[in-house]
């Protein structure tokens, strides 16, 4: 709730398009963010955003996807 409190606190009209492609890696397990969070996203990211879900990976998905995560990186931007 703290993170969609203060996005609607900002408004999403202040905010600027990104302009690069971008990924999204999320852990589903996530106790803190729930995967709805990530609907509608697309209209921020003028290039496209790529989501990729993680079943098995929590908000600590670094840690624990490491190496998936470094391999996302370079398939989509090396």
């Amino acid at each position: 709730d703290y993170y969609r409190a203060n996005l609607l606190a900002l408004g999403t009209r202040s905010l600027k398009p990104i302009r690069v492609p971008a990924v999204l890696a999320w852990g589903e397990q996530d106790a803190a963010l729930e995967k709805t969070v990530t609907v509608g996203l697309e209209r921020f990211f003028l290039n496209g955003l790529k989501k990729v879900y993680f079943p098995d990976a929590s908000h600590w998905i670094h840690r624990e996807k490491t190496v998936d995560l470094i391999d996302l990186m370079r398939t989509n931007f090396v």
